[in-house]
């Protein structure tokens, strides 16, 4: 357990030395997604072939730059603030009206993002089948889902850091989200587990944790978007409706979250494998420490647009 413990600490201040600077310089957290993309899939491509399935290499990392398919909007609209790598003067909201700006970006961002995912499923598999064969369907079908699987969820992290108002503090509630989840199951099940939740795909899981880590999950959130998230909310609502918001961000995130960790154990246990990787001595491999924020990431994007349609019932514009 020490090694765990002391595993993840380093790996929080190795991540938070990384995504922190996002605030002044936001392609720096995006360059973070696209490296986890790629190490994530070379692991399960690692975990599928000891399965005895075939994904190619070198085409599912093509895919999994499509993490960065939100960008590609940026290249084309030269309004302040919303250029490649710059920061606009007033915030992260950009200057003027920010809602015309926000959703032409999150239409934009959203359909490069889908279209490049459905091409990468298509293109991915037919350049698997046409190099090795058609025995190589299931081979083809894999290289295709890892790449959806893995980049997709990342590259809404990416959207939130570009396209939303606030967009750093939705990016970084993502991981926070899913790690916090992920620690407190973890002690609270140790602790206090009796009841076996999905037995079949880890052993190890009980409902005890499951409760713990959504519980924190609702804290945690609560008390982030209270500090940070509402500053635009109208007294008497500053406090209380952001407070009340993350709390059921938290709740459905601390959910989301342990679907993540779930969907992975299945993976890992239908390969045949302990962890994806053994880079992180006590965890396992980078998708083991992303798996939960695959999840937690599209469900920050979807949690974003609702606050920001609910902005004007509470009084704002």
């Amino acid at each position: 357990m020490i090694r765990r413990i002391v595993t993840g600490v380093l790996f929080t201040l190795a991540v938070a030395a990384l995504l922190l600077p996002g605030y002044r310089w936001p392609l720096l957290p995006a360059l973070l997604f696209t490296a986890a993309s790629v190490v994530c899939i070379l692991e399960m491509t690692a975990a599928l072939e000891a399965k005895g399935i075939r994904p190619s290499r070198p085409v599912a990392v093509v895919g999994s730059l499509g993490v960065l398919a939100p960008l590609l909007p940026l290249l084309f609209h030269a309004a302040p603030g919303w250029r490649l790598v710059a920061v606009p003067t007033g915030g992260f909201a950009p200057i003027g009206d920010w809602k015309p700006v926000m959703m032409r970006l999150l239409s934009e961002g959203l359909a490069c993002t889908g279209f490049l995912m459905i091409v990468a499923s298509m293109g991915l598999a037919v350049a698997t089948i046409v190099a090795h064969g058609p025995g190589s369907l299931v081979d083809g079908v894999a290289t295709s889902a890892m790449a959806i699987y893995v980049s997709f969820p990342l590259s809404c992290a990416v959207l939130l850091l570009y396209a939303v108002p606030d967009g750093f503090l939705w990016m970084l509630a993502a991981p926070i989200a899913a790690w916090i989840t992920d620690v407190f199951a973890y002690f609270s099940g140790s602790l206090f587990g009796r009841s076996k939740l999905v037995p079949d795909i880890s052993p190890k899981k009980t409902v005890e944790g499951a409760v713990g880590g959504v519980v924190a999950c609702m804290l945690v959130l609560g008390v982030f978007f209270g500090l940070f998230v509402g500053r635009g909310w109208p007294v008497p609502y500053t406090r209380l409706g952001s407070v009340l918001f993350g709390l059921a961000v938290g709740l459905v995130c601390g959910v989301l979250a342990q679907f993540g960790d779930w969907l992975a154990s299945a993976v890992k246990r239908y390969c045949g494998v302990k962890d994806f990787g053994s880079v992180l001595p006590g965890h396992g491999g980078v998708l083991d420490r992303f798996d939960s924020v695959l999840f937690t990431a599209p469900a920050m994007l979807l949690a974003s647009l609702v606050y920001y349609l609910l902005r004007p019932f509470a009084g704002l514009g």
